[in-house]
């Protein structure tokens, strides 16, 4: 065993029975360090995240996102081209849908960005709903959170989650989890309750939608199914996650009956295309020519 291995090892044992660990990574924070170290010390506390002139709380979890967020900054590494577009779309609205907000980073960044807007974030985990939650309220923020999935029918559906004590691949699909070869974690499935995007704004009497984020691992397709009648009365900007060759059909066969207009995100860029693709970009913009989307990133 390499010295430095073996210095490693003893500095991250001793790390994990040490007290004040929030304090030791906030002193680390300031010095370059290698990949593989930062992901080995975590904690569970409350931190600062900036974004532009404002900052929120996160509660450090122990996950991965928390952890790149602390020690690279928002925007940085995590999702960095979706964060980039959130940031420049969240200040022109007055009503968002955050679907699939897992512990609300989206929730919260719009919230600290634009304190007026009113943000509906829907989480069906029963592994992170209450983080979700506890970050609002750690924040002080009204967001609605919503202990619900987002599908094309309103009923009880079985959803495909991990044990453990933070996911982010949970879904409606079990193709997402359950039936991939390459997953040999365990699954847990139970039902959930599920509401589509028509009947949530029917019941919640909502005048128009301005902006949604889709992030639900496979189901992307069903919830768009599930938005038939407001879709094109209101076109909201629609930011969505594409991650394979057969949810990108079915997304391109809804998109073509509208009017929307296609950007990948790509470089901190917007670039138009004709459909999507999951080969070379996952993350996608919705927006009507009427948004003149453009002249937000110039």
């Amino acid at each position: 065993m390499k010295a430095t291995s073996l210095i490693y090892q003893l500095f991250t044992g001793f790390y994990k029975i040490i007290p004040f660990k929030k304090q030791v990574c906030s002193l680390l924070r300031k010095i370059p360090f290698k990949e593989n170290f930062y992901t080995d010390l975590k904690f569970r506390a409350p931190f600062q995240v900036k974004i532009n002139e404002q900052s929120f709380s996160l509660f450090h979890w122990e996950s991965t996102i928390e952890n790149e967020i602390f020690w690279h900054g928002l925007g940085n590494t995590w999702e960095s081209e979706t964060i980039f577009v959130w940031k420049k779309i969240c200040p022109h609205v007055n009503i968002i849908l955050d679907i699939g907000a897992n512990t609300g980073v989206y929730s919260l960044m719009a919230k600290a960005i634009n304190p007026s807007v009113n943000i509906f974030a829907f989480e069906p985990s029963d592994l992170v709903y209450n983080k979700l939650t506890f970050n609002n309220k750690m924040n002080n923020f009204d967001i609605h959170c919503i202990n619900k999935g987002v599908s094309n029918i309103s009923d009880s559906l079985t959803f495909y989650d991990v044990e453990g004590t933070h996911q982010t691949s949970a879904s409606l699909e079990p193709a997402k989890l359950k039936d991939l070869p390459s997953f040999k974690g365990k699954i847990r499935e139970y039902q959930i309750s599920t509401i589509t995007i028509d009947e949530f704004i029917r019941d919640n009497n909502l005048e128009k939608v301005d902006l949604i984020k889709i992030d639900v691992e496979l189901h992307e397709p069903q919830i768009l199914e599930g938005f038939s009648t407001y879709l094109t009365l209101y076109y909201p900007y629609i930011i969505i996650e594409v991650l394979t060759t057969e949810v990108a059909k079915k997304l391109n066969k809804i998109i073509t009956k509208t009017e929307y207009e296609i950007f990948n995100i790509e470089h901190n860029k917007l670039t138009k295309t004709d459909k999507l693709t999951p080969i070379g970009c996952y993350n996608y913009l919705l927006a009507h020519p009427s948004k003149k989307v453009t002249s937000l990133f110039n």
